[in-house]
């Protein structure tokens, strides 16, 4: 079975605003997209990553780019 969960170029953008503590009004203004959309895009990003509240959401996020961050270090080396 696939596990792979299929996150498009918008999910990335939002993603990387939720992680670095961006308030939705903010997340809207730089996507160029309605307030309500960015909800609904939260909504269904917390529906593909399975988790059920935004502070979750942020943790993960911000593991993710730790993780990435780590990556790139050992790959420098």
């Amino acid at each position: 079975m696939n596990n792979t969960i299929s996150i498009m170029q918008r999910d990335t953008q939002l993603q990387n605003l939720i992680a670095f503590e961006y308030i939705i009004n903010e997340i809207a203004n730089r996507l160029f997209i309605d307030h309500y959309n960015d909800v609904t895009h939260c909504k269904n990003l917390m529906s593909k990553l399975k988790v059920n509240n935004t502070a979750l959401l942020k943790y993960f996020l911000l593991y993710q780019i730790h993780r990435l961050l780590l990556r790139m270090y050992y790959l420098q080396r």
